[in-house]
């Protein structure tokens, strides 16, 4: 507004009252709704950044993650020999058996057929021990990463 403007709005204006209280609201209203609109520039501004880009970097680190666990578990899992620790336990086992009972038609301790039957009886408990535990832990890992661990919060936004 110029100069002459804004002295004939004066002039106008000096004749009548002017209620102090309803421009006061007024001017507060003005300033909270200025507020109100910078805070939600500063907040579109971040939600445009995950809406454009960073829901999708994190998708993708999701994805590489997932990848590297997959490829290592299955690596280990299916292609390593841990896959063959129970079976060649139970063959063990079935060996021990055999050797238990001759030692029983004979008459003697097992340990007169085999000298370390004690240690391979051992080493045969300590693997089926170690069968359950792998089974058991790998079964929590399935189940731990096959469960939701992103929260749902899509049903904020309807």
């Amino acid at each position: 507004m110029n100069k002459e403007k804004f002295l004939k709005e004066v002039a106008r204006q000096k004749g009548t009252k002017t209620n102090l209280k309803a421009h006061k609201v007024a001017l507060n209203l003005v300033s909270e709704a200025e507020q109100k609109a910078e805070k939600i520039e500063e907040i579109s501004s971040e939600a445009s950044y995950y809406a454009d880009s960073r829901f999708e970097e994190l998708l993708d680190k999701y994805y590489d993650l997932n990848n590297e666990i997959s490829i290592e578990v299955d690596n280990y899992v299916i292609n390593s020999e841990v896959g063959y620790l129970e079976e060649a336990c139970l063959e063990l086992d079935a060996q021990l058996q055999t050797i238990e009972s001759a030692a029983e038609e004979l008459g003697i301790p097992p340990e007169n057929i085999m000298n370390n039957y004690e240690q391979v009886h051992d080493t045969y408990t300590e693997g089926m021990r170690t069968v359950i535990a792998f089974r058991d832990s790998y079964s929590d890992f399935v189940r731990e990463i096959n469960k939701q661990f992103i929260a749902d919060f899509t049903g904020k936004f309807s």
